[in-house]
């Protein structure tokens, strides 16, 4: 079973189409995970209009705190994640698990993102800055700069984040910090599909560049120049790169 958790604050707007989207995917064995992040809106009676939703409410703590609430709700052998505003294209989740149940050295899955306006009209395609086989080179190339474009995307393995938890000091840079937490110890799959649709709006918390900017200085100087150089002289670029 795969359990996609949504995390949502006040999320009323978008919700509904959120959780259609689960609904309609080509895979049927979801286990469906709200996380209210102390929604005041009418985010509550709308997911309480489905039957086959697991709800869980807790008061307002972050994105990374909410996030880890929908992990220990959830009872599903793979996890998935979807924000409130965003959509899964109908065959996410079936393609992401067909990679991970035919590769049993890969542990997460990640795919392009359809970016589109508040309507739903298309806008563009944001890929991943390359393709690294090597857990060695993608941790590399992440500590430079964000390679994933949008790991809300991600499917995970269950099993191989016992030890991982989002971060519930972050606000801006979640999604980073964890996909490193990942890299250290797991291995990563790029599926080359726009299958996630990124919904762009005035709302989103990545729009805040310069505060983002300022907590992923903050988590790369926090690792360490000697953590750095090691996790470097893992990789297999030549000096040059």
């Amino acid at each position: 079973m795969v359990s996609v958790i949504i995390v949502v604050y006040n999320g009323e707007k978008y919700i509904k189409e959120a959780i259609e989207s689960v609904f309609n995917q080509t895979y049927k064995d979801i286990e469906l995970v709200v996380a209210d992040d102390g929604s005041t809106d009418n985010t509550r009676k709308i997911v309480e209009e489905y039957k086959d939703i697991v709800y869980v409410y807790q008061e307002n703590k972050g994105e990374g705190s909410a996030r880890n609430l929908g992990i220990d709700t959830s009872k599903g052998e793979y996890l998935a994640f979807l924000d409130a505003d965003d959509l899964y294209a109908p065959d996410k989740i079936e393609k992401q698990l067909n990679i991970l149940l035919g590769n049993k050295d890969i542990d997460v899955v990640y795919n392009d993102l359809k970016v589109v306006d508040e309507n739903l009209k298309y806008l563009n395609i944001l890929k991943s800055e390359g393709v690294y086989e090597k857990r060695e080179d993608l941790l590399a190339n992440i500590i430079y700069r964000q390679v994933i474009q949008g790991p809300i995307c991600m499917m995970i393995r269950r099993n191989c984040i016992k030890d991982i938890k989002w971060s519930e000091e972050l606000v801006y840079t979640v999604d980073y910090e964890y996909v490193m937490k990942l890299a250290f110890k797991h291995n990563f799959k790029y599926l080359e599909e726009p299958l996630y649709i990124y919904r762009r709006h005035g709302n989103n918390l990545s729009n805040k560049h310069n505060a983002t900017v300022e907590e992923e200085m903050k988590i790369i100087k926090d690792l360490g120049i000697d953590n750095i150089k090691n996790i470097i002289a893992q990789a297999s670029f030549n000096e040059e790169e």
